[in-house]
């Protein structure tokens, strides 16, 4: 009998609307690796598809912004080995992968996500944190402690309060010390295992879908992607700046502001019709970033920025 033929492991990749194929060199030369093959079959067994099926299923889960073509196998293959070696879940959204409209490829773990990289770690002893006040009684920092079997000393971390709000978003002025606790675990969790300078937290995400490439080369020997995480930590140390005196307007010229599109109102208006329209978290989330980095966003009063925060809070909830 002659011996059958082996399934190839890859399927053709990715092709456009006009029939040609989405592949680079890069794409071929991944393709062919052998780690390559068992980090696909890997993550196709803890997601409980086949192989051949596994690229397609995570092109429909990790979108790329409206415009932009869709996800390479290539692309793909940090998220796919952050499933294979920590059963990382990308339908919960422990990871995703996506690429911004200005080209930068985005790899980024969500909470929950680093709490199972943490429990798949094999000498990892728990964790745990404490907030610190000042006299007031007002937090202004959480110190994390993360244990471990084989370390005479637990790796810590702390986070202030006024370097978060500068990139915590819309849901941290809602819960400040709640995000702030999360914010400060996973960075101690990327102290304690280093997974690799390409894979950003959501604040860091958050940061580098708003600034494009262009502003500013990466220095040479290191990624776009690790330069703007570089640039998220200077931008947190630099000082906070005073707020400048205002003055109470005359009530006809506030009424006259108050007509036109400056309108704190109106801009809040258009931003929760925006947010509302979103129909996957993946869609949510990239616009989130941009209504937070508006400088509109900033000057809100604070009753609007509260209800924001709660309409983004409630359409995450919604689309999970």
């Amino acid at each position: 009998m002659g011996k059958a033929k082996q399934q190839p492991i890859m399927q053709k990749h990715y092709v456009t609307p006009g029939g040609e194929p989405v592949k680079t060199a890069l794409d071929a030369t991944i393709e062919a690796t052998t780690r390559h093959k068992s980090v696909l079959v890997d993550a196709a067994s803890i997601l409980g598809v086949h192989p051949t099926k596994l690229c397609d299923l995570l092109r429909n889960v990790w979108k790329t912004s409206k415009g932009v073509a869709p996800l390479t196998d290539a692309e793909m293959f940090k998220g796919l080995s952050l499933i294979a070696r920590y059963e990382l879940d990308p339908i919960a959204k422990d990871v995703y992968v996506t690429r911004t409209k200005d080209g930068k490829l985005l790899t980024i773990i969500g909470i929950d996500g680093w709490i199972k990289v943490l429990d798949r770690t094999d000498h990892y002893d728990g964790f745990e944190w404490e907030d610190e006040t000042d006299a007031n009684g007002k937090v202004i920092a959480v110190n994390v402690k993360i244990y471990s079997t084989k370390r005479t000393r637990p790796t810590t971390y702390r986070g202030l309060m006024s370097e978060y709000q500068r990139v915590g978003g819309m849901v941290a002025k809602d819960m400040p010390v709640h995000m702030l606790r999360l914010f400060s675990l996973r960075h101690a969790a990327r102290l304690f295992t280093p997974i690799g300078g390409d894979v950003l937290t959501e604040e860091e995400a958050r940061y580098a879908q708003s600034h494009a490439p262009s502003e500013q080369e990466a220095p040479a020997g290191q990624s776009k992607t690790a330069a703007l995480a570089d640039r998220l930590m200077e931008r947190m140390a630099e000082p906070t700046p005073e707020p400048e005196p205002t003055t109470e307007p005359e009530p006809q010229e506030e009424a006259v502001e108050a007509s036109g599109d400056d309108d704190p109102q109106s801009w809040f208006d258009q931003a929760v019709r925006r947010l509302r329209l979103c129909r996957t978290v993946l869609e949510l989330r990239p616009l989130v970033m941009e209504i937070t980095d508006a400088e509109e966003c900033q000057a809100l009063p604070q009753e609007l920025a509260e209800q924001l925060a709660g309409v983004v809070t409630e359409m995450e909830a919604r689309l999970e």
